[in-house]
């Protein structure tokens, strides 16, 4: 390594938001001139820092500390680029897995290393009893299940159906342990509205827990689709519509779509809200919910237009 030349003492070195700093220091030796030394030091490290007679050498092992640093190796003393690579390999397959962080996997593992008095066989045997793999369902049959669950509840077909089906169209029809974060983040960036988008990242976060819940993901799986982006969709300005626009809306319906007539009047003139008028199947009937957070609670109801009455 070529010498550095003229350096100012205290050095930093950084990598990413880690900083290590080298200290310049000297030894009285007697009868001898002083002996040189540089510190390498870091926040926290107490005692583990290091002291070198070569400032080169310094400049090295701090570069490499910060770089130890910044992957989150802050316990790590002497670790190589090569273990440093292998440790992310590790923890790579322990979050494919399912677990959390590759010391949790080796706990495991040692757990049921001990138990089974060091066999190799029957303690990978006892691990994977203690694991068990989730069972896999494709993505339109886990709709399905989770549509039926929440039926019981009353929200079901109204609350999910319409939405769980564009986004098993965009998304595709899969095992729902395949998809990766970029699967969920390039199937939400195409939907160009932000309240859409919102509510289509919301729907799959809940359809991804009650899977985890109910042992079709591993129990302590990070769910990819929470790795995403979130979004903040500008609120929504809720107006009642006046008379005189409703009743041109009564016209161009009865002249254009009357059909859709009996729909538009029970809408406007019930205070009911679309999805309810047009029947996701709701046992009770047509019924209005409780109202939401920027929707009145009693709509005023504008007087009909006589000459709009079919």
């Amino acid at each position: 390594m070529a010498k550095t030349h003229n350096p100012k003492f205290p050095m930093q070195i950084k990598s990413g938001t880690a900083t290590v700093t080298i200290y310049r220091g000297s030894i009285k030796q007697q009868g001898k001139p002083d002996r040189t030394i540089y510190q390498v030091r870091w926040p926290g490290c107490g005692k583990e820092g290091f002291s070198k007679s070569d400032l080169d050498d310094a400049i090295l092992e701090a570069t490499l500390k910060a770089s130890q640093l910044a992957d989150g190796l802050a316990s790590a003393k002497h670790i190589s680029v090569a273990e440093t690579l292998e440790f992310h390999h590790c923890d790579r397959i322990a979050k494919e897995l399912g677990i959390e962080n590759v010391s949790i996997a080796m706990a495991q593992w040692a757990d049921a290393f001990r138990k089974t008095e060091g066999k190799i066989a029957q303690a990978a045997a006892y691990f994977v009893e203690c694991h068990p793999k989730a069972e896999r369902i494709m993505l339109s049959a886990l709709i399905e299940l989770f549509i039926d669950a929440k039926e019981e509840l009353g929200e079901g077909e109204r609350t999910y159906r319409s939405k769980l089906t564009s986004i098993l169209a965009g998304l595709g029809d899969r095992y729902i342990d395949a998809f990766k974060k970029k699967d969920y983040a390039n199937f939400l960036n195409s939907i160009p509205d932000k309240g859409n988008r919102k509510d289509a990242r919301k729907r799959i976060v809940t359809l991804c827990r009650w899977a985890r819940k109910e042992g079709y993901l591993p129990d302590n799986a990070v769910l990819e689709v929470e790795r995403t982006d979130g979004v903040n969709a500008p609120k929504k300005k809720v107006e009642i519509i006046s008379p005189a626009s409703f009743e041109k809306s009564l016209n161009w319906v009865r002249a254009n779509d009357p059909a859709n007539l009996a729909a538009l009047v029970l809408h406007g003139f019930g205070g009911i809200r679309a999805d309810e008028v047009h029947g996701k199947r709701a046992k009770s009937g047509l019924k209005a919910r409780p109202a939401r957070p920027g929707v009145p609670a009693r709509p005023a109801r504008p007087p009909i237009p006589r000459s709009s009455m079919p």
